[in-house]
């Protein structure tokens, strides 16, 4: 939002109102500037419009990069069910989660998705987080991380970051392997 800062009809103080009841707004006081500070301070008003949409674009580029990597590591299942729960409520963290860790974090091209994933585990170990480890042992062994890996970070995690909670971890991990070779027998003709 822009206000000029010596309007007299809509004055900064207004603006500021209304700016404060609109999610995510921002509000730039122009000075010198009175009711058509469009036209006033046409540069600087271009200049904080062109700054917007080239914002939104990046946004919605960070958005769109995140949901790839989301799907591509979590898979479109589970990504599908967790965008069909959002609520108003929950959405904003659902668009933070996936244009900052997922459009951010796991889109840089310093490490692969293999190194990430156990990297994920690791720290989802430590910190004893065990509805996302769960998550993310299964999705990492959807995606072929072998048990083999699974068990040397789970052994490694224990040394630095407690036996408890990779005790804990080998327990999920038993589980969902149990529950990926009954569903492949299943699947199987």
């Amino acid at each position: 939002m822009i206000a000029g800062a010596q309007d007299p009809a809509t004055t900064p103080t207004d603006l500021r109102l209304i700016a404060d009841g609109v999610a995510n707004s921002v509000l730039h006081v122009l000075d010198p500037g009175a009711h058509l500070t469009s036209i006033e301070q046409a540069g600087k008003v271009t200049a904080l419009l062109a700054a917007h949409v080239r914002a939104d674009a990046q946004r919605s580029a960070s958005y769109a990069a995140g949901m790839r990597v989301r799907r591509a590591v979590l898979g479109d299942e589970h990504v599908d069910r967790a965008m069909a729960a959002a609520t108003d409520f929950t959405m904003p963290f659902q668009d933070f989660i996936t244009r900052m860790a997922w459009g951010d974090i796991w889109s840089r091209p310093g490490l692969d998705h293999h190194t990430r994933r156990l990297l994920t585990l690791a720290v989802l170990t430590a910190v004893g987080n065990e509805l996302e480890l769960d998550m993310h042992i299964r999705a990492a062994l959807r995606a072929g991380v072998s048990p083999n890996d699974l068990a040397e970070v789970f052994l490694h995690t224990a040394i630095y970051a407690g036996v408890p909670n990779s005790d804990r971890a080998f327990e999920l991990g038993k589980n969902a392997l149990a529950d990926a070779v009954g569903s492949t027998e299943h699947d199987t003709p």
